[in-house]
């Protein structure tokens, strides 16, 4: 489908997501959790420039858990634009807040 006719003013985030198996987060240490793992990024892109890497799992949003790569992106979709992303990421069996600027925003 075409974008929606604000996408134009939401800067790409420079990441692809994707769904992961319950016995996959079990493995990672996030039994019970949903989270969207996070498969590529682009160079440079905005996500990148924040931190994040390849394998990240995003647990949660602006503070909202996030179940799946479609929770992620419901999250995206609903920032007004220019405003940054706080995302909860497991990495290497820990959380870590990372911060996204998207342009025209602040932390």
């Amino acid at each position: 489908p075409p974008p929606a006719a604000d996408d134009a003013h939401r800067p790409a985030l420079g990441l692809s997501v994707r769904g992961i198996a319950s016995g996959e987060l079990r493995e990672r240490g996030l039994g019970g959790r949903g989270a969207a793992l996070v498969t590529r990024l682009a160079d440079p892109g905005i996500a990148r420039a924040a931190g994040l890497q390849a394998g990240d799992l995003v647990v949660a949003a602006n503070g909202t858990e996030v179940a799946d790569a479609a929770d992620l992106e419901q999250c995206v979709r609903a920032l007004a634009p220019g405003a940054p992303l706080q995302l909860t990421i497991w990495r290497a069996g820990r959380a870590i807040e990372i911060v996204i600027l998207r342009a025209g925003g602040t932390p």
